[in-house]
């Protein structure tokens, strides 16, 4: 059996580090820019976010204009 460099301690702090508020908010605006870029591209398409989970990461703009009927 070979011993890893690493303990579950070092899994816990990686998981604090990632519940921690400035990195969840940056995450959110990451993918905020990766949609914006996604409907740039395909703009001949239209965007319909997940709106139980998803319609924060989509600017009001962007949505399909039947989810506003």
């Amino acid at each position: 059996m070979s011993t890893l460099p690493y303990d579950t301690k070092d899994f816990a702090e990686i998981r604090k580090e990632s519940l921690d508020i400035c990195n969840r908010i940056h995450s959110i605006a990451e993918d905020v820019l990766f949609v914006e870029k996604v409907a740039e591209h395909y703009s001949e398409y239209p965007v319909i976010p997940n709106l139980r989970c998803g319609a924060w990461y989509v600017k009001p703009g962007l949505v399909c204009r039947y989810l506003h009927r």
